[in-house]
């Protein structure tokens, strides 16, 4: 993706449609390859908002000392930022790591505090926003995001939210975040971490070369099946009965235990991390059972933290039957490829196919909801992981791989099967 505008020397007036003409081209590429790159006018004014936040970065810390509002420093207005910020702005892991990060001496901010922080927020706004051209328009956001350790935070997560998610949405994102480490770094190809191999998938995040969709795309996928209500989770879970940690399910007056010690950031993550991943799984165990156990917990003690950290997903959605439009140039009962065909894929063609990921999404591959489609290619779909099995539909044809990755079912285009054995 182009993210900078290539300088090659003084232009001549003569030359500059010419070169102007030639970024419009490497932009058209980008569109083409799924990517929404931002004009160049849009890339100035954005260069601009960005060193002018960093200037007045500078001057914020002496501004404060000198205004001497009670119980207001730069942490002061980072937790301020962070405990107001929307869903759609900053995961739940990112909010906790900058809350327990910037925590104050107290145990929780003064009132004062969060007061004085609101009115240095209110006359920021007003003295940098407020009639201000376009391009020196900032918020006091985009002055505290440059500090160090909020950076660090917010580039942990290697994708933006998108506007419609929601804070239920997020834990998947945040499962996703803790549990994908060793999927985020690790290459199938050189078994090196944050090696060069790799690629952009369909939301621009840069990611190791695999045929397994994203963590919480699963996550998601997994939860609009049609559940039989045996497994359900959250504290809630049917025909399982207490474990022997203290369960909470044991109807006793629950006391606070003399050996009780806090709960730590990494302890929390194991439990959301839990029982995000297990809900809708055949996990035939109570996840905050499980948790206690791996915690070395009591199990009342997890539910009480469960309780208070408002874990919450998303209800689970019907999966949307759509009807599959038949093509000119496929015969779906011989499973071959007619006609014309070469006319409406690039597949064949390999120097002009690009690498994209194996779409992950409900339903068929429409232009509409598919990338592959998209891009003129052919569906390389992973459906499901069923009985040791990972099944894969090429446009048609499915294979079922077993460890040994020998296919065992075959059914679809005589194209795509030699492609896959050799």
């Amino acid at each position: 993706m182009l993210t900078f505008v290539p300088h090659l020397r003084d232009l001549e007036s003569s030359e500059e449609s010419k070169y102007n003409v030639w970024l419009q081209e490497l932009e058209d590429i980008d569109r083409k390859s799924g990517f929404k790159p931002m004009s160049r006018e849009e890339k100035v004014r954005v260069t601009v908002r960005s060193e002018f936040a960093s200037t007045v970065s500078l001057y914020l810390e002496d501004w404060l000392d000198k205004l001497g509002l009670p119980g207001c420093n730069k942490s002061t207005l980072i937790r301020y930022m962070a405990s107001r910020a929307p869903d759609d702005a900053i995961t739940p892991r990112q909010k906790s790591d900058i809350l327990n990060s910037h925590r104050p001496a107290e145990s929780t901010t003064p009132p004062e505090a969060n007061r004085a922080a609101e009115m240095f927020t209110e006359a920021f706004h007003r003295v940098f926003n407020l009639g201000q051209s376009p391009t020196k328009q900032i918020a006091l956001r985009d002055v505290l995001l440059l500090d160090e350790s909020v950076d660090s935070i917010m580039d942990s997560k290697p994708t933006a939210k998108d506007g419609t998610s929601s804070q239920k949405e997020n834990e998947f994102e945040a499962a996703e975040y803790d549990l994908g480490t060793y999927c985020i770094l690790g290459c199938l190809i050189c078994f090196s971490h944050s090696c060069e191999h790799g690629e952009y998938d369909a939301q621009n995040c840069k990611r190791t070369v695999s045929c397994m969709p994203r963590l919480s795309d699963t996550l998601k996928r997994r939860r609009r099946l049609a559940a039989d209500g045996t497994n359900h989770v959250n504290g809630n879970s049917h025909g399982l009965g207490p474990c022997k940690r203290n369960c909470y399910k044991t109807p006793t007056d629950l006391t606070l235990n003399s050996d009780y010690r806090p709960w730590t950031q990494e302890e929390r993550v194991v439990l959301r991390a839990t029982v995000t991943t297990t809900e809708g799984s055949r996990v035939k165990r109570d996840p905050l059972c499980f948790v206690a156990h791996l915690l070395d917990r009591d199990c009342s003690d997890v539910f009480e933290e469960y309780e208070r950290m408002g874990i919450s997903l998303p209800t689970a959605e019907p999966v949307n039957k759509t009807q599959i439009r038949t093509v000119s140039w496929y015969d779906r009962f011989k499973k071959a490829l007619i006609g014309d065909w070469e006319n409406h894929t690039i597949t064949h063609e390999h120097q002009r196919r690009e690498l994209s990921e194996p779409c992950s999404h409900e339903g068929p591959c429409t232009l509409e909801s598919c990338t592959c489609v998209q891009h003129g290619l052919l569906c390389e779909k992973v459906l499901w992981l069923h009985g040791g099995k990972l099944r894969v539909q090429v446009h048609g044809l499915r294979l079922s791989l077993a460890r040994q990755d020998l296919p065992l079912e075959t059914k679809g285009p005589a194209v795509h099967l030699r492609a896959v054995e050799s």
